[in-house]
């Protein structure tokens, strides 16, 4: 089967193996505790894992500057005024929030979330579909 990841097909026979392929074909990547509002600005442009937490919140952001691979704890990017979510995390370990921005899509959100996946108040009213249809979420869909 094949899946479709930021523009790239990747040839896989469930969307399991096709997260562990995309993981795969990273390299030289940082890997770094935390980002938010006080080091973020230290890593824009980077391919990043990050250990812990981002916090994005509130920082004016049109579009996130950093490139963002895997997350092991929650991913916040609330209150900004991003259009896409190109450069998101391929897989947030806890919970994904991009509530309060001016999104109309959510086709480069993350492919699996363990937590709550959290997408409400933006350009489009999304639904549990839009959510499921490019998101494995572990726990609740909060639309």
């Amino acid at each position: 089967m094949l899946y479709n990841y930021k523009g790239t097909k990747i040839e896989a026979s469930s969307k399991e193996e096709a997260i562990d392929k995309i993981i795969a074909s990273t390299s030289d990547i940082v890997i770094v505790d935390t980002i938010n509002a006080k080091n973020y600005k230290d890593y824009i442009g980077k391919k990043v894992n990050v250990r812990a937490n981002v916090y994005l919140n509130d920082l004016n952001l049109k579009e996130l500057p950093i490139i963002f691979n895997i997350v092991s704890g929650s991913f916040y990017c609330d209150d900004n005024y991003l259009v896409s979510l190109k450069n998101c995390p391929v897989k947030v370990g806890d919970n994904f929030s991009c509530s309060y921005n001016n999104l109309i899509s959510l086709s480069e959100c993350p492919k699996e979330v363990k937590g709550n996946f959290s997408c409400k108040n933006n350009n489009k009213k999304f639904t549990l579909n839009d959510v499921t249809n490019e998101c494995n979420v572990s726990g609740k869909v909060i639309v």
